[in-house]
């Protein structure tokens, strides 16, 4: 990816997250989402200007970074569609088990987890927080 194309992409990307996610987590900045496609251990895969999972891959261990869909494009099976696309590139890769954590209030994504056979291992206290608030994530295993 040339630097243009890089920074393009990220400009995008961070506008994706920014629409999904405005507290926990907070969203990703460019120069983040940049660091993370710069990285070959980073794997995108992408639905354009609707959304993006990103996962990272060492050896045979993988861990959802995020996913994300634009919030007018929820429910329409666009995130489905992005981790059947995510799992399958990292079992290519060598992955054989993916982790995840999640804020404990996203119903929707502990719901989408679930129906994807991910299983709940322990609760982080804590773990997502911004200068008010403070919430535990849930952190998911499935094996590949």
């Amino acid at each position: 990816m040339t630097i243009n194309n890089l920074e393009s992409e990220s400009k995008k990307l961070a506008l994706i997250h920014s629409l999904c996610f405005e507290k926990h987590p907070p969203p990703y900045s460019e120069n983040t989402i940049q660091g993370f496609l710069k990285d070959k251990n980073y794997h995108l895969v992408k639905e354009e200007e609707k959304g993006f999972a990103l996962a990272r891959v060492i050896e045979n261990v993988s861990e959802l970074i995020t996913l994300a869909v634009v919030p007018e494009f929820r429910r329409s099976g666009i995130a489905n569609k992005l981790l059947c696309e995510l799992i399958e590139k990292i079992k290519i890769l060598g992955a054989n088990q993916f982790t995840l954590e999640v804020a404990e209030n996203n119903t929707p994504a502990i719901n989408l987890y679930r129906k994807f056979n991910f299983q709940s291992l322990h609760r982080r206290k804590n773990y997502f927080s911004n200068n008010q608030d403070r919430l535990d994530a849930i952190v998911f295993i499935r094996l590949l």
